[in-house]
């Protein structure tokens, strides 16, 4: 994809306009491709975006599935090199940093929009009510893709789930018990010894 790489000759009257919409109407007012195209602005200030943000999607579906991708599968995509990378995953790891704010401030996820919002989730865990009420096991997360039309989420795990603890549900923690999903920090629920320590 030649396009993709060559030298855009009038850069800054077109991602002028792109930066000037956005700011007037946020996402709401963007497709998924010119999102892409406007963050590639950033990492190739002098090349144009836009075939490579379209054959991002198309290859990987989504915006969140284009940051899920290891570097590997990135660079199959002509234009995107180590910087693009580099700047991708400088701006996920702040995303992550923000989720770890909400974490503290004990945000918890209501359903799949939540869910969809959380581009760093990196692993699931499960709980469990009998024999025992207690987290048990957990897996890293590959990718979490939207099912069709339908409202809900297909989650990929990159390997079998690993036993955890378990974790258990104890007399303190009355009113804890996972009733929908929640999220916390990797770290904490390793180290927990009862559900009160993961949330």
């Amino acid at each position: 994809m030649k396009s993709s790489i060559q030298k855009y000759k009038d850069p800054a009257g077109h991602r002028k306009r792109l930066r000037d919409l956005f700011l007037r109407s946020g996402r709401e007012g963007f497709p998924d491709y010119e999102l892409l195209e406007l963050l590639l602005t950033y990492s190739l200030p002098r090349i144009d975006t836009k075939p490579i943000a379209k054959a991002l999607l198309h290859k990987f579906g989504s915006v969140v599935n284009v940051f899920q991708q290891p570097n590997e599968r990135l660079q199959e995509v002509s234009g995107v090199g180590p910087k693009t990378i580099t700047f991708f995953r400088v701006f996920q790891d702040c995303l992550i940093r923000c989720t770890e704010v909400q974490v503290e401030n004990q945000r918890s996820i209501s359903g799949p929009e939540d869910l969809s919002a959380f581009v760093g989730i990196k692993y699931i865990a499960g709980y469990q009510t009998a024999p025992i009420s207690a987290i048990t096991y957990f897996a890293e997360v590959a990718r979490i893709e939207k099912y069709k039309n339908t409202g809900k989420y297909i989650v990929y795990f990159k390997n079998r789930a690993s036993k955890l603890g378990p974790v258990k549900l104890s007399g303190k923690d009355k009113g804890l018990a996972p009733q929908a999903p929640r999220y916390t920090t990797f770290r904490r629920l390793k180290s927990a010894k009862t559900i009160g320590d993961v949330f």
